[in-house]
């Protein structure tokens, strides 16, 4: 029997769960993830979403998971993402959009989700954000520089955020699942996405963990810390803590110090 993790924090986190189960692709064990993310967040780096504040923003919110954790700290809640059907979810809707409805349906008023271009929707909402999260975002995103530069300017002066990135064990353990399986299968693979032919083919197919780069040498590019943090310290945002989440990622906490 499998845990479930929301079981162990509060009633409208259990409750969201439980109403959210039917669109994961991976069952439980995704909440169970997520969730935990969000708790050691707070316990790696200083209670980061615990502190509170008036407004908090989750700028690649899917269906809302880590809107509900922060709906207990903060007065108003926001989340931001793609107007894309069924990405990440078992739905024919935008994520936000179903998770609007699973939100309503508990009981909780102060979350808004919202669908669309989410840069537009930073663009608009400048010096308004006590904290910012992104949770797996940075990395498809192909101008990090300019994500950057409007994660800083859509925080409060003394304003925090916390992004979780991916690290280079990521890249790894995704080139090794993606090629040491059977070497006929690979070879298939490597035919199928135009690696290769039915006379060579080659052992090695694409990493596909941002969706700008098909060239599996460069997606150890993509992993490095440096390519997220330079671009915020960049921006203006001050890099206070840099600690690690689990095998594949890095919790990055930055603040807005003027």
């Amino acid at each position: 029997m499998q845990i479930d993790y929301s079981k162990r924090l509060s009633p409208a986190i259990s409750d969201f769960v439980d109403a959210a189960m039917p669109y994961s692709h991976w069952g439980v064990n995704y909440f169970n993830i997520r969730l935990m993310e969000l708790v050691l967040i707070d316990s790696l780096l200083g209670g980061a979403i615990k502190k509170g504040g008036e407004r908090f923003l989750d700028f690649g919110c899917g269906l809302g998971l880590a809107c509900v954790y922060a709906s207990a700290y903060f007065s108003e809640v926001e989340g931001v993402d793609l107007d894309d059907p069924g990405v990440a979810f078992k739905t024919d809707r935008s994520a936000p959009a179903v998770g609007t409805d699973l939100i309503a349906a508990i009981g909780i008023n102060n979350i808004q989700l919202t669908s669309g271009d989410s840069f537009a929707y930073l663009r608009d909402r400048r010096d308004r954000y006590d904290m910012l999260l992104s949770v797996f975002c940075l990395e498809h995103v192909e101008d990090i520089q300019g994500a950057c530069d409007l994660f800083a300017a859509a925080l409060k002066v003394g304003g925090r955020s916390v992004h979780i990135i991916p690290n280079t064990h990521d890249t790894t353990n995704q080139l090794l699942q993606t090629t040491l399986g059977p070497i006929e299968e690979n070879e298939k693979n490597s035919v199928a996405v135009g690696r290769g032919t039915k006379k060579m083919g080659t052992m090695f197919a694409p990493i596909t963990h941002s969706e700008f780069i098909d060239d599996y040498r460069q997606q150890f590019d993509v992993n490095c810390l440096e390519r997220y943090i330079f671009p915020m310290m960049l921006s203006g945002l001050t890099i206070e803590k840099i600690t690690p989440m689990r095998e594949h990622s890095y919790a990055v906490l930055a603040s807005k110090v003027s």
